[in-house]
């Protein structure tokens, strides 16, 4: 067998396998296709075998992902045609026969490869050394929050509520905030594992208190020193009454002890004051200190104060939490349960533990390679797992670690960049290989350069200010990527939307109404099909779809705002992955008529039904609607409800109360869009899969939704708690940048993150440890470690576009005052943005320059008024005037009214061409004998038999295998390929083409010898000069001006829904658009007569149907347009045109006028829909 060539990347150069390693990635540049290359070269210059190969990911979706990817490249090489080496070795890898025997055994049995996230492999690793660890062989995984919270609950009963030294602490909370938020602190406080800040230390505050109470607070002795001091009169006010305050709570802790109620209010305080107390009164003193004195002795008080006082919720976690995680682990133990934070924590102890070389040195034994995805995400505990097996002495393995630090993000789950640093530093220390990924495959070039500008590290002014730099700016990758163009001319790659103020400052309600505004206005242009504004890509010219455009906010807050100015915009939007379903008003609801649904006679629970939308009393009503009869019809329909619930029924009780209540027809009618309606369907499915999981009866079954409610609990799965898509249409999707994290869209617009977000807890680093300060007063280094990280979400979120980037701009005002620098024009833009912010302005300054003007256009956007909504009475001004449409004032016959419940029930309906064909008699096979066309429309099947002429003509056999085959191949070759080629043979001979058609012809189960007759056929089709009506192509389609493949439509039917398909090529030559379908049919005669005959048989319907779709795309409304712009219909019989190349054998052309156009439209307006869904 002779060896073949597969392209090897040159980034593996760098990678010997003998050494550790860290690849540092840029966001587009390949991470995923890097890692899938690593374990190939580790495959081909090793004797490793794959099961000795560890491949460890962030999540199972990105597990699956690269199994099914290293998958196809095992069975790609293997399918490699022989070919020349190249010119360079190291640029391919040779694939002699030795190899191919190994790359097939690990395709063999690649299903026992080690490629999990890193809790799967951890589970696994438990479980298999369960005796050794002392652990069950079988354990059950739990919700790590709810385990939490139920030990909370054991503790809250039996200690916290109990004991003397707990509950005054207890109480101190309780009077303040409620006991959730305490649970949620807690559980923060678990699962981020630093060492809480500030530290209780209860006699220091003891003394520190003792001494406190002795000071002279009073301000008829403080007044005279102040005034001596020479305060100005506000000065001396603020110092006064915060004197006064702190006196006011000693006096009271003097009185009665309370320590955790003293906490309370001082922090309470701190947070209330401007400035603050303490660090105020300790402030003001010390500058106003001019001698020793009374108001030295004050200072020096609050100073020592201040240092031993802590917030009362870093008091409440130092207290509670070490009981807490101690009847967790009880618990745990007990039921023989983990969660997935137990997974790693238990899997370090183990192989830390003097009992646990035997577990290290079989897993050194196992893998000699480890291959650690996203590790920019990795925290302690992983990091020392993998250090111990691979780094630390007695290793073998070797370690290569991949990620992009720029990326990290997570800080907040409790990941620790600051460990990737050191992990990074500790395998440099080794001699391992520090490789950086730089060509960007995702952006056009002039994104990348506009982004690098941005970035740019060599400044005064640098975005990154820590550690973690960009230092190594990414180049093209692709220089044929993707960028939009207006009219054929380039758009810039950057728009900056430079907001105006109407007066000197802009408040952030009027920055974000602005913003939002103007983003609403831009996608609407950017998706209108009249404003020529498209996406061009190597080949291709095409409108941007909804899908395309991504919003990115910090928050979710600021989508719902920006997904309200989308819906007045009229422009189609969805949420991506929004957070928190159980934590929506329609969880509420549904909890509300469950509950009453378990206790009917209860009158509260009744009310809270009554009120929600399963019910939708008038709130007039609800005073008399307290004590129902049991006939009453919300009684009955509450009990009826309840019968179903006690057998336990739950199908039929989930879709009764959706029906019985009518919530789909209110929510679609009154609501402003499918949210809600998705909403309750989808919390009524996964009550569904609780109900039949547990068993359990209603009240069982409630208690798990007020857990969800609470988050107590999550649902099952990786995505319980996230909003599902409410529709399946296409649609702008609006996301947080931290879900943006690894997506990519043609053009995203950034909006939001103008304000500081507020936060319990900050983690930091301080003296080599991991901490977390909890609540208000956090040291500048939680601070700057905040700040970083926001860096870092910027990046993604500036990463994200591959053509177009859109950004808000707060310039300064024109002039400043007295000796100060001109102001932002955003009043306290102090969020996330403002360091992009600074960055801009120093790309505004420099716009004019040669470097800067062909990658930003600076666009100024005044600040727009405040959109009011419709008051009551406007809207019932308005109401009398509405009128239903007419056909809704028809009264319907049986018949009709039998089919149009039939329709409502069915909802909208989503066909195909294919489907309507069906349903009229399906494919008219021609009069010579079975023969069937084998188009990608029909599923139609094999030949069984052809007419004597045809089998002696053809020796590609007809049927839906050869049909879809040549359609693929005429989808995927390149035009100009063929357009270059003199003659068939000479397409053939490239190595490239040949390629192309093997695989086809293997994937279809086609004898490679049809190969030479394949691409005669193709090239007959692309080759042969045409003339369709006035327009001429002398060198075939091959030679058209521009060219789309397989253009998805979905086009909408009034009242009933929509007909979607896909056109095989859609092309432009001469100005003219046409629309063209391939066909294979092995027809007797290929002549024009025989052609238009068959045609008007068996796709005039389709015809029609594509020709109308083309036109909404193009958005050619009236007849000058269609004049103009529109081509016509083509049918090409590729095995007609192949054989006789005259232009007109196999062709079949036509351009209807505008009136059938319309008469077509209002024909299929009136088509009943086939009903089943899209075929």
């Amino acid at each position: 067998m002779s060896a073949t060539y597969h392209p090897r990347p040159r980034v593996l150069m760098g990678l010997p396998p003998h050494r550790h390693a860290v690849i540092e990635a840029s966001a587009g540049t390949g991470k995923t296709y890097t890692l899938e290359h690593l374990v190939i070269e580790l495959l081909l210059s090793t004797d490793v075998t794959l099961d000795q190969i560890l491949v460890v990911t962030f999540t199972e979706k990105a597990a699956a992902e690269l199994r099914l990817r290293l998958r196809r490249k095992l069975s790609d090489i293997l399918h490699t045609e022989p070919g020349p080496p190249p010119e360079d070795p190291a640029e391919a890898w040779r694939v002699d026969a030795a190899a191919q025997q190994k790359l097939a055994r690990a395709l063999l049995s690649f299903d026992a490869a080690s490629i999990s996230t890193i809790h799967a492999f951890c589970h696994r690793m438990l479980a298999e050394n369960a005796f050794d660890n002392h652990r069950l062989f079988k354990e059950e995984l739990v919700d790590g929050k709810a385990a939490f919270t139920k030990a909370f609950f054991t503790v809250l009963r039996t200690s916290l509520a109990r004991e003397e030294k707990y509950a005054a602490f207890l109480e101190a909370w309780l009077d303040e905030q409620p006991l959730e938020d305490l649970v949620s602190l807690l559980f923060d406080a678990h699962t981020k594992r630093g060492v809480v800040q500030p530290v209780l230390h209860l006699d220091r505050l003891a003394g520190a208190l003792q001494n406190a109470l002795k000071l002279p607070l009073n301000p008829n002795v403080l007044r005279p020193a102040l005034v001596k001091a020479r305060v100005g009169h506000m000065q001396l006010q603020a110092v006064l009454k915060r004197v006064t305050v702190l006196r006011q709570h000693l006096e009271r802790y003097h009185k009665d002890g309370r320590l955790p109620a003293l906490l309370a209010g001082l922090s309470r305080e701190e947070e209330g004051l401007p400035e603050g107390l303490l660090g105020y009164l300790e402030d003001r003193l010390t500058k106003l200190i001019q001698t020793r004195g009374v108001l030295e002795n004050v200072r020096d008080g609050v100073r020592a104060l201040r240092a031993a006082l802590v917030p009362l919720g870093s008091a409440v976690v130092q207290v509670f939490l070490p009981i807490i995680q101690r009847e967790l682990a009880r618990q745990k133990a007990a039921k023989g349960q983990l969660d997935f934070d137990d997974m790693l924590a238990l899997l370090r102890d183990s192989l830390a533990r003097p009992g646990g070389r035997g577990i290290l040195e079989s897993l050194r034994a196992r893998y000699r390679f480890a291959l650690i995805d996203e590790f920019q995400d990795t925290d302690e505990v992983q990091w020392e797992i993998f250090r111990r097996v691979f780094l630390d002495r007695g290793a073998r393995g070797r370690l290569f670690v991949i990620g992009d630090p720029k990326q990290a993000i997570y800080g907040f789950r409790g990941a620790d960049v600051k460990t990737y640093l050191a992990a990074r530093s500790h395998i440099e220390g080794l001699g391992g290989s520090v490789i950086h990924l730089t060509l960007n495959y995702r952006s056009s070039p002039g994104l990348i350069d506009a982004v690098n500008l941005i970035l740019r590290q060599k400044k005064t002014r640098p975005f990154f200010t820590g550690e973690i730099r960009y230092e190594h700016p990414v180049r093209p990758g692709d220089r044929t990527q993707g960028h939009l163009t207006e009219r054929g001319e380039p758009l810039s790659p950057v728009v900056l939307f430079d907001v105006k103020p109407k007066k000197s400052q802009l408040a952030g309600s009027a920055a974000r109404r602005t913003l939002a505004w103007r983003i609403s206005k831009e996608i609407r242009r950017l998706l209108d099909p009249e404003e020529a504004v498209r996406l061009r890509t190597p080949g291709s010219l095409k409108a941007l779809a909804p899908d395309d455009i991504f919003v990115l906010t910090r928050s979710t807050r600021e989508g719902l705002e920006v997904g309200r100015a989308l819906r007045r915009a009229g422009v189609p939007y969805a949420f991506y992955k929004q957070d928190g379903l159980f934590q929506t008003r329609e969880a509420q609801d549904i909890r509300a008529v469950l509950a009453a649904i378990a206790e009917p006679g209860h009158k509260s629970r009744r009310i809270h039904a009554w009120r929600s939308p399963f019910f939708a009393a008038p709130l007039e009503a609800l005073a008399t609607a307290s004590d129902l009869p049991a006939t009453h019809p919300f009684m009955e329909r509450l009990l009826a409800w309840k019968e179903l619930a006690e057998a336990k029924d739950y199908d039929r009780l989930f879709v009764r109360i959706v029906e019985d209540s009518g919530i789909i027809e209110r929510e679609l009618f009154l609501e402003d869009s499918e949210r809600e309606l998705t909403n309750y369907l989808h919390i009524f499915e996964i009550l569904q899969e609780e109900a039949s999981r547990s068993k359990g009866n209603l009240q069982e079954l409630l208690y798990t939704l007020t857990a969800f409610v609470e988050q107590r609990r999550l649902p099952e799965g990786e995505d319980g708690n996230v909003q599902r898509l409410e529709s399946e249409r296409d649609a702008v999707q609006i996301m947080t940048m931290h879900k943006a994290k690894g997506l990519e869209a043609p053009v995203v617009f950034l909006f939001g993150g103008f304000d500081e977000a507020r936060s319990s807890s900050h983690t930091y680093h301080a003296e080599g440890q991991r901490c977390l300060w909890v609540g208000a007063g956090a040291p500048p280094e939680a601070g700057v470690e905040a700040l970083e990280e926001d860096q870092r979400l910027l990046y993604v979120a500036l990463t994200r576009a591959k053509a177009r980037l859109y950004l808000p701009f707060f310039g300064r005002q024109e002039e400043g005052a007295a000796d100060e620098a001109p102001q932002c024009v955003f009043r306290n833009l102090s969020g996330t943005y403002r360091q992009l912010n600074e960055q801009l302005e120093d790309v505004v300054a420099r716009k004019d320059e040669a470097e800067v003007a062909p990658l930003f256009t600076v666009e100024a956007v005044p600040e727009q008024p405040f959109l009011r909504e419709l008051t009551l009475p406007e809207v019932t001004e308005r109401l009398p005037r509405w009128r239903p449409p007419a056909r809704l004032l028809v009264a319907p016959g049986p018949k009709a009214e039998a089919a149009a419940v039939r329709r409502r029930h069915l909802g909208r309906v989503v066909t195909s061409y294919s489907r309507i064909k069906a349903e009229k008699g399906g494919y008219t096979p021609p009069d010579a004998g079975p023969l069937a066309p084998a188009g990608a429309e029909e599923v139609v099947r094999e030949v069984s038999s052809l007419a004597p002429q045809a089998q002696a003509r053809e020796d590609l056999p007809g049927g839906t295998a050869s049909g879809r085959f040549l359609h693929e191949v005429l989808e995927q070759i390149p035009f100009d390929l063929v357009a270059d080629a003199p003659d068939a043979a000479t397409l053939a001979a490239r190595p490239d083409v040949r390629a192309l058609f093997l695989g086809g012809l293997r994937k279809y189960d086609r004898d490679p010898v049809h190969l030479e007759r394949s691409v005669a056929l193709i090239y007959g089709a692309l080759r042969t000069p045409l003339r369709l009506g006035p327009v001429a192509l002398p060198t075939g389609l091959a030679g058209a001006d521009r060219a789309v493949p397989e253009m998805e439509f979905l086009f909408p039917v009034a009242g009933e829904g929509f007909v979607k398909g896909f056109v095989d090529l859609v092309f432009e030559h001469g100005g003219k658009t046409f629309l063209l379908d391939w066909k294979s049919d092995l027809l007797p005669s290929y002549a024009p007569a025989a052609v238009d005959a068959h045609v008007a048989e068996n796709y005039a319907l389709q015809a029609e149907l594509y020709t109308l779709a083309l036109l909404k795309v193009l958005g050619i409304h009236d007849e000058p347009a269609y004049e103009a712009r529109f081509g016509g219909a083509v049918y090409v019989f590729v095995r007609g045109m192949a054989d006789q190349p005259d232009g007109a054998t196999g062709l079949y052309f036509a351009r209807p006028s505008w009136h059938d156009v319309l008469r077509s439209e209002a024909t299929l307006q009136h088509t009943p829909l086939a009903q089943g869904g899209a075929s």
